[in-house]
């Protein structure tokens, strides 16, 4: 896979004196809304510009960056030695991402994180994160042997060229986008974005329905069946020691440099932990009661359970348990008992989706605010609800967006694939692959592409694994 920033940094000792622009967008917005007739897009902007880090541009749905495009100074390699750990922090620093949203995408913690930051200080000889980010993804000055020659083109030159370029860069892209709202005959409503396009990526191991994925140090884990890591950049499956127990239907959250798993109904009650590094497997402390069927999402250092089924009736208990402390505490109840809902985090929050109740799925969503909950004793609120009840689905996160694909409708058909936008409080079609068939899969947002897992094909678990680029890149040169 090609690296973007890299890219900028091979073209850096040409346009030093241009700057270089960065427009990120999360390309399933890209959708025309019947009768409106218009584009709803999100877009980010990042400038390099005569040596100053220029904050973001947001246009449309603003959403944090997971993957930044950056201009890498590769002349800092040779001077700087910093390990590959080391860049992946300083570049996720550079999105502006605090150390504890750093610690929650690389799975490692805070203190970890701060460890890091301060051996990239020492290296590079700075004292700020704005001055390693500045020195390390800033465009590199042109070789010596290079300065006549740049300073010897008249700026106004540069500056016509650079407009000139920029110019036919952005008619172009907007041509593309608007070229599908001018064609005439298209009355009927548009259901998803024709884009991005799904691929077919290495299948999985072993057919799986229902397995829980999570993604841990750029690699893909998929607990089912058995265990599995998916390197994306090498495009292959490894296997990985399975639990000591059955946890089929467990779902999996990432916390403290470990994955753990809960809500199996073969293992009702109880927790696992799984260590990536070491390929080992733990039992964490059991929840006070035999919960199944819950929903699993870690915030804030903590690991929350939430509803489920007890053998008798759906759950509204939330549990939570932070390892240091290594006890479960009851939290603020859900506003109705549910099991087979899907939780993700997102800004300090956890979004709760769909489930059911009473054997009728829902189509209520709730937002969990800890600070809320501190404050006034009540943590939940409704947010837009889904277009049609489900459950069994499977959520992620990419680019500030949830993504929901897979589970079932009341009347037991597959449920559409879809996008919400914490923002705008609006949920949205997006396209599935054209071959898959439903089910419930794994889901993993892995840097800018969205990896679909399983599921069902012909009512049978699938093997199927498809991939989309959820976030393009587009690099145009800017005047200073």
């Amino acid at each position: 896979m090609n690296d973007p920033g890299r890219q900028i940094g091979a073209t850096s000792k040409r346009w030093h004196t241009i700057g270089t622009a960065v427009l990120l967008f999360a390309n399933h917005k890209i959708a025309p809304y019947h009768g409106k007739n218009r584009l709803a897009f999100s877009a980010f902007l990042i400038v390099f510009n005569g040596g100053q880090l220029v904050n973001g541009f947001q246009r449309g749905n603003p959403g944090n960056i997971s993957s930044p495009a950056m201009a890498y100074n590769s002349n800092m390699d040779a001077d700087s030695h910093l390990s590959e750990r080391e860049r992946e922090i300083l570049r996720l620093a550079a999105t502006g991402a605090s150390n504890k949203e750093i610690a929650a995408r690389l799975g490692i913690s805070q203190f970890t994180v701060k460890t890091h930051l301060s051996h990239i200080f020492e290296k590079l000889g700075v004292s700020t994160r704005t001055e390693a980010v500045s020195r390390v993804y800033l465009p590199a000055a042109p070789p010596e042997d290079l300065a006549p020659n740049v300073t010897a083109v008249p700026r106004s030159k540069i500056r016509l060229a650079a407009g000139l370029l920029a110019g036919l860069g952005l008619l172009a892209l907007f041509i593309t986008m608007l070229l599908p709202l001018l064609r005439p005959g298209q009355d009927a409503p548009i259901a998803a974005a024709e884009v991005p396009r799904w691929q077919t990526a290495p299948e999985l191991p072993a057919a799986q329905d229902a397995p829980a994925a999570v993604t841990y140090d750029s690699a893909i884990y998929l607990f089912g069946s058995g265990v599995w890591r998916y390197l994306p950049l090498a495009e292959r499956w490894e296997v990985l020691t399975a639990p000591p127990v059955d946890l089929s239907g467990a779902q999996a959250a990432v916390l403290g440099g470990e994955v753990y798993l809960a809500g199996s109904c073969a293992a009702p009650g109880q927790v696992w932990a799984y260590s990536p590094p070491e390929n080992a497997w733990r039992q964490a402390a059991s929840l006070p009661v035999q919960l199944c069927d819950s929903a699993l999402a870690a915030l804030d250092g903590w690991l929350y359970v939430l509803g489920g089924w007890d053998g008798q009736n759906e759950s509204a208990a939330v549990w939570r348990f932070h390892p240091s402390e290594g006890r479960w505490e009851k939290a603020d109840s859900l506003p109705r008992a549910l099991r087979g809902a899907r939780a993700v985090s997102l800004d300090g929050k956890l979004i709760l989706i769909g489930g059911s109740s009473a054997d009728a799925p829902s189509a209520n969503v709730w937002q969990y605010d800890p600070q809320s909950e501190r404050q006034t004793g009540a943590a939940w609120e409704p947010r837009a609800d889904l277009p049609q009840p489900r459950s069994g689905s499977a959520a992620a996160v990419l680019a500030g967006q949830v993504y929901l694909f897979g589970g079932s409708l009341k009347d037991g058909s597959p449920a559409p694939a879809l996008q919400y936008s914490p923002a705008q409080n609006r949920w949205s079609p997006v396209d599935a692959p054209p071959d898959w068939q439903g089910g419930t899969p794994g889901l993993a947002a892995v840097e800018t592409d969205l990896h679909l897992l399983g599921g069902l094909r012909g009512g049978q678990p699938s093997s199927s694994h498809f991939v989309s680029r959820a976030v393009y890149i587009i690099l145009v040169p800017l005047i200073p």
